[in-house]
């Protein structure tokens, strides 16, 4: 660790680092750490967190080892981040994204495929890519994870729509003719593709199409959590569809704006539903 090196030098041992560093590191980072995208001191909530979450990894594999006799990190909470509402694209704005596309380029089609995938179902990009041929029933148009794979540990049922299980049905025949592997989206050499591929190439559609806002793979997942409760799908079905363990993560991904409200007010209101009797 390089700011150990600096303001520690004298340090030689990884069981000498206390509770009391692991804190101060952390004010570090968020006060004089240079944020190389902003140029400023100060790196975000998200970027602490997830170093502080390796170094949780870390010691407590090397407790669990018996290599240290205490783990510092063991007190060590998390920054507290705030949550930024998620700004979803337009249809305009998704129709364009998936135009940019050319499906007759296998890499480009295939994308076309994750993407349509991601938006059908809400699956994380690491699932999909992860995807096995023989998790697919293309009959009962759905997708079926074994516990196995899921972090609640149990089987987990994703539905799909006719269209995207056709266009996983199309590139599933194209690879068999050409390679033999038990996933469903490969690279040039017939090997599962890496997830850093498509966050590349996803990254330079949404550049293509004009797309101002920030959209990721991840975003493709809250896009079909916000749309699937604004047409009135079941905030408990959707908890189901994308394997939260409790509803309170499943609401987070949701983002209901002014007109989706305003909407549901109109609709359930008792008070519209009087003066609507007595006209």
């Amino acid at each position: 660790m390089r700011w150990l090196t600096k303001y520690y030098p004298g340090m030689q041992k990884i069981s000498e680092v206390t509770t009391y560093l692991i804190r101060e590191y952390m004010v570090y980072m968020k006060e004089e750490h240079v944020n190389f995208k902003t140029g400023r001191p100060g790196l975000s909530t998200q970027t602490i967190n997830a170093r502080v979450r390796f170094l949780k990894t870390m010691y407590n594999l090397l407790y669990r080892e018996e290599i240290i006799d205490s783990n510092p990190l063991e007190a060590i909470k998390f920054l507290k981040t705030e949550d930024t509402p998620f700004e979803p694209l337009t249809e305009d704005e998704m129709s364009r994204l998936f135009g940019v596309l050319d499906l007759k380029q296998f890499p480009q089609f295939r994308d076309f495929v994750i993407m349509n995938l991601l938006y059908d179902s809400g699956m994380r990009i690491n699932e999909v890519i992860g995807l096995a041929v023989s998790e697919i029933d293309i009959k009962t148009k759905r997708i079926v994870l074994p516990a196995s794979k899921e972090k609640t540990r149990r089987l987990r049922i994703i539905p799909l729509s006719s269209c995207t299980i056709k266009l996983l049905s199309e590139l599933m025949n194209e690879n068999k003719a050409y390679f033999e592997n038990e996933y469903v989206f490969l690279n040039w050499y017939g090997e599962k593709m890496a997830e850093d591929t498509f966050r590349r190439n996803l990254k330079r559609y949404v550049t293509k199409a004009g797309i101002t806002k920030h959209f990721s793979c991840h975003d493709f997942r809250r896009q079909f959590c916000t749309e699937f409760l604004a047409n009135g799908g079941s905030v408990f079905s959707l908890q189901s569809i994308v394997g939260h363990s409790q509803i309170s993560t499943t609401r987070k991904y949701v983002r209901f704006d002014e007109q989706m409200m305003k909407n549901q007010h109109e609709l359930y209101s008792r008070v519209v539903k009087l003066r609507r009797r007595r006209k």
